[in-house]
């Protein structure tokens, strides 16, 4: 058993759900059970999003985004961007 998790994800950035989702992770990080956030596929819109909400401050900004990248998949746009 443990009592936090070093890392969660949200798999997919859900249309009109996937701030509020991630609000309620920041939540559980102040709660101390989560010690940090994560996403998965977001696109640069999605983190922008993210990034715009006024309640959602610098530190409590994704730590990962996790994404696939393979020889039929791949996002140079995307890849661009994060690494800013």
């Amino acid at each position: 058993q443990t009592s936090y998790l070093d890392l969660y994800l949200i798999h997919w950035p859900v249309p009109v759900h996937h701030v509020s989702a991630y609000k309620t992770l920041i939540e559980l990080k102040k709660e101390g059970l989560i010690k940090g956030i994560g996403v998965s596929n977001y696109a640069w819109e999605d983190y922008l999003e993210l990034k715009a909400q006024p309640d959602i401050a610098r530190e409590d900004l994704p730590l990962v985004n996790q994404i696939e990248i393979n020889p039929f998949l791949y996002r140079p746009k995307t890849i661009a961007n994060f690494e800013k």
